[in-house]
């Protein structure tokens, strides 16, 4: 699907630590806080971004908790889960994949297939195949736990929302528009009216339904839009930020599907630049930007030079375009809080009762 990135992350995971659920030769509060000290930075790594410290301190996390608290237990497990996402948010989905597959094994076996922590996992593969561009799977993964976030959490809480949004994402990357739009539409109500029109939550589903109109055609609508949701981020987030990148560049490729690149090439190129200096050169997201930037450029000297023509395909052919120069792995998903697109909850690590 043209435009975005990485069809990403949907539940992140803290989890407590039972005092009863260590050896008795190790239920000091010394280890148990050692073990939350690392979990917690770790966490911080990942929120700000900072993927290789966070996938160093996961890996050295993991052998001791697998070593104390056992290979089962709910701080290992969601060790792996968060390393995993970390992965992912390196591109390196096929060892994210590996390790999403093998905790998802050991949940499913020791706590069942409708438990909350299995169905995380199942929700973060299926935006995993997402961005591997297996849209088709990913909807039938998100399909399948849907209804069983819906029975056992309720249609709106938040991990069912962020389900539907990732739903509609899928269906946008397979070309069913109409049932994209009904689907984003139906997440901004709820996520409007329980969080708020200005939550970075609510934000991001009003981006991605921004990008399905202007997929189809509907690019005034989409660049007000964009506009207002940038100006929010921008506003709460810093003009720094991320998230702030993305809709840079969304709005760009906005703008220029309406020929107006100098300002697109604005957009790009602050895009560009951001994502260079927060991710590095290399990253995907600074590559695509990059591949943005000259193609917008490049049709702004046109323009100068030879007057406006056509440059992106029309949008009957947009499905194509992916192949040749667009993301191919669907649109900013389900991220982290403080960093990407912030619609993630973290689970609320609580304290063992006294």
């Amino acid at each position: 699907m043209p435009r975005a990135f990485l069809a990403a992350i949907s539940v992140f995971i803290r989890v407590a630590i039972p005092l009863t659920a260590l050896a008795p030769s190790v239920r000091s509060a010394e280890t148990v806080a050692e073990i939350e000290q690392q979990a917690e930075r770790a966490a911080q790594f990942f929120e700000l971004g900072k993927y290789p410290d966070a996938e160093r301190a996961y890996r050295a996390l993991i052998p001791s908790a697998d070593r104390i608290l056992g290979a089962t237990h709910a701080e290992t497990l969601s060790s792996r889960h968060n390393l995993a996402l970390v992965l992912q948010g390196q591109c390196r989905y096929a060892d994210a994949e590996r390790e999403f597959r093998a905790v998802l094994a050991v949940r499913e076996r020791t706590l069942g297939a409708d438990a909350a922590e299995t169905l995380t996992t199942r929700h973060n593969l299926a935006t995993l195949l997402h961005a591997k561009g297996r849209y088709a799977d990913a909807e039938r993964e998100l399909r399948a736990i849907l209804p069983v976030l819906q029975r056992t959490l309720g249609p709106e809480h938040a991990h069912t929302i962020k389900a539907r949004h990732n739903l509609a994402l899928a269906l946008a990357a397979q070309g069913k528009f109409s049932d994209a739009i009904r689907e984003d539409r139906a997440v901004v109500a709820i996520r409007q009216r329980t969080l708020g029109p200005e939550h970075a939550d609510t934000l991001n589903t009003r981006a991605a339904l921004a990008n399905v109109l202007d997929d189809t055609g509907k690019h005034a609508a989409a660049e007000k839009e964009h506009r207002a949701i940038l100006a929010i981020r921008e506003n709460t987030c810093g003009p720094e930020h991320p998230v702030v990148f993305q809709s840079c560049y969304d709005l760009a490729l906005c703008l220029a599907a309406q020929q107006k690149f100098a300002d697109a090439l604005c957009y790009s190129q602050r895009a560009e630049t951001g994502f260079e200096k927060t991710h590095g050169p290399q990253h995907l997201y600074a590559r695509r930007a990059l591949s943005a930037r000259e193609r917008i450029e490049a049709a702004n000297v046109a323009e100068i030079h030879e007057g406006p023509k056509p440059w992106w395909a029309p949008v009957a052919k947009v499905a194509e375009q992916p192949k040749k120069w667009w993301a191919t792995a669907g649109r900013l998903a389900e991220k982290p809080k403080h960093w990407w697109s912030s619609a993630v909850d973290f689970a609320t690590r609580k304290k063992p009762a006294p």
